[in-house]
């Protein structure tokens, strides 16, 4: 079951580590003004939760689709 496979220890810290790297990043670059004059909002706190989630649904999926026709099935 590759959806199961989605929560493997290994595969999940990768897709975290690529979330954090790549979430700091659209952050900074995205509401890092906001965020710098202590101007924090609702709607730029909800900004900030998806710039880490898209990354991580991401490389995820791409990590679930590349294992289409692997042994792993």
């Amino acid at each position: 079951m590759k959806t199961l496979q989605i929560l493997r220890s290994s595969q999940l810290r990768r897709t975290v580590l690529i979330a954090v790297i790549v979430g700091t990043l659209l952050t900074l670059v995205n509401e890092g003004g906001e965020m710098f004059l202590g101007v924090v909002t609702i709607g730029i706190t909800l900004k900030i939760i998806f710039n880490y989630l898209t990354p991580l649904v991401v490389a995820n999926l791409g990590w679930f689709f590349s294992q289409k026709g692997t042994s792993h099935d």
